[in-house]
């Protein structure tokens, strides 16, 4: 993903601006920015840009605790799983985010054990014991 983070340098920092401001919890702002980059990343051609912008696209409606939030995670993850190579660190994050919409916004914790179970997963088989160990916490403390 780094090499594609070379392609569309302006677009990839729009949307790490978005990331900021979803964490900052303003997602409203995260929408602005969102969409002042929409067109040009899904014109780019670039797979990790589609899936990044889906993605922010659900963790910003999330934080809202707006139901759309469902659809792009779906598509997020969709769309990774017909990317050419691995994208883990999406993945990983598209299934953690999404869990974590189904609990807190959803009332749908056995779907989101199923996420949360994935992305421990994800992380175990790319021998990431860190994350193994935080997602492994997390599914049972919170599922």
């Amino acid at each position: 993903m780094d090499s594609e983070k070379l392609r569309c340098p302006e677009i990839w920092r729009t949307l790490d601006l978005a990331k900021n401001e979803i964490m900052a919890r303003r997602p409203e702002r995260a929408l602005e920015l969102i969409e002042s980059a929409r067109a040009a990343a899904e014109q780019s051609g670039v797979g990790a840009l589609v899936v990044e912008l889906r993605l922010l696209l659900a963790e910003a409606f999330g934080a809202k605790g707006d139901p759309v939030a469902e659809v792009f995670f779906s598509e997020a993850l969709n769309i990774i799983a017909g990317l050419e190579g691995r994208h883990t660190e999406l993945e990983m994050r598209a299934h953690e985010h999404f869990a974590d919409f189904l609990v807190k916004f959803a009332a749908r914790p056995l779907d989101a054990r199923d996420h949360i179970l994935a992305a421990n997963r994800i992380a175990i088989r790319e021998g990431l014991e860190k994350e193994s160990i935080r997602l492994g916490l997390k599914t049972i403390v919170t599922y």
